[in-house]
């Protein structure tokens, strides 16, 4: 990896955090950590449910009532069912949210309901989550001791399943530049390999320190 300044986006299940970090030789130096503790993958497939369940819920309200909406009225055990439902929906909206990262149109499916979802519908659905992540983005640029613009970045390392959203990944490019947001990393491993870098090398220059 060349010299200069990076971008780590690392968009988990729970927060986004952002870091900008500098590069020379050997020495890597964190510049600023900024990231939003209340946005992550999670609110995007909460996002996602409740637009399955109002699409459903235009045609059939009453089972949608039924089978997920929680009302005054129901009792202890009906809501614990609702909420039940709603997690198996929630896991297959995730796998759906998944496949439109490669695919351009998915069908939900929920029992004997089903919906026909395009990639465009999702990003609509969730463009008021994509615009806090790079409000994020912009607040870690111009924290103080950072104060860098998007075309002193030379690369933006994605780190965590959702980063790997089309929509999140062209918005930073949109922002970042052409060229300068790295896919081909595993977005999963990246943060544990760089983990492990680092251990190695501390461990090196403990060895090797005048004790």
């Amino acid at each position: 990896m060349k010299d200069g300044m990076f971008f780590a986006f690392d968009f988990g299940g729970g927060t986004l955090d952002t870091t900008v970090f500098e590069k020379k030789g050997k020495h890597i130096k964190f510049i600023g950590i900024h990231g939003n503790q209340h946005l992550g993958g999670l609110d995007i497939d909460n996002k996602f449910v409740e637009y399955v369940i109002s699409k459903w819920e235009a045609d059939f309200p009453t089972e949608m009532a039924n089978l997920f909406i929680e009302q005054k009225k129901d009792t202890f055990g009906s809501k614990n069912m609702k909420r039940k439902r709603r997690r198996v929906l929630k896991q297959i909206v995730e796998k759906a949210k998944i496949s439109l990262s490669t695919l351009n149109c998915v069908t939900v499916e929920y029992e004997n309901y089903s919906l026909a979802v395009t990639r465009k519908d999702f990003e609509m659905c969730c463009s008021d989550l994509f615009n806090e992540c790079m409000k994020t983005v912009k607040d870690t640029l111009n924290l103080p001791k950072v104060q860098a613009k998007p075309q002193q970045i030379s690369k933006v390392v994605l780190v965590g399943g959702s980063s790997q959203i089309p929509k999140i990944r062209n918005m930073l490019t949109d922002y970042f530049g052409e060229g300068k947001v790295c896919c081909s990393e595993n977005c999963y491993t990246v943060v544990a390999n760089g983990a492990c870098q680092c251990f190695r090398r501390s461990v090196f220059e403990y060895q090797n320190c005048d004790r």
